[in-house]
């Protein structure tokens, strides 16, 4: 066998790998979203779910996972400032993490089956951006809570008061 040979053997060893310790990393991220729900303040919670999402992203963009990594890395933006309490958790805040790991299953099972780009990465991402920059509708009013300790007045929106959080 060659080295060239050898060298492929072991990077495909290492993939494996990859592939295994991310789904184990995926579901402990999803049940650790649950316990969130819950317990929105565990600032030890936030760290380990942290710590997953950037294992994930430093990882597959060493193996060269462009998508994986990018994506990861939107979520690790939010992850990063909940845990800095920049950003308060609310329902909408979560549901955009919940389908955050959603989504970080299925590119995992696009980039194991090797195929083409399926998932249109664009909502979430843009929704995690919109949260991560205090933009996102929600994300706006938790920011503005964590800064005044209070949160902004509620408007109205289509007639309709609007949901709290």
């Amino acid at each position: 066998m060659t080295d060239q040979g050898i060298a492929l053997d072991d990077m495909k060893e290492i993939i494996d790998e990859f592939m295994i310790e991310a789904e184990e990393i995926i579901a402990k991220l999803d049940a650790d979203m649950v316990k969130l729900e819950k317990r929105s303040d565990d600032l030890n919670l936030l760290n380990e779910i942290f710590r997953g999402a950037h294992t994930i992203k430093g990882t597959s963009g060493f193996l060269g996972f462009d998508r994986l990594s990018e994506f990861t890395h939107k979520m690790e933006d939010v992850l990063n400032k909940l845990r800095k309490g920049e950003i308060i958790i609310n329902a909408d805040i979560m549901d955009v993490l919940l389908e955050s790991i959603d989504t970080l299953k299925g590119l995992l099972e696009e980039t194991k089956s090797k195929g083409d780009a399926l998932i249109d990465l664009a909502p979430i991402k843009s929704k995690l951006v919109a949260v991560d920059n205090g933009t996102f509708s929600t994300a706006a009013a938790a920011v503005e809570k964590k800064k005044n300790g209070k949160a902004p007045a509620a408007k109205k929106t289509n007639g309709r008061p609007p949901l709290q959080s």
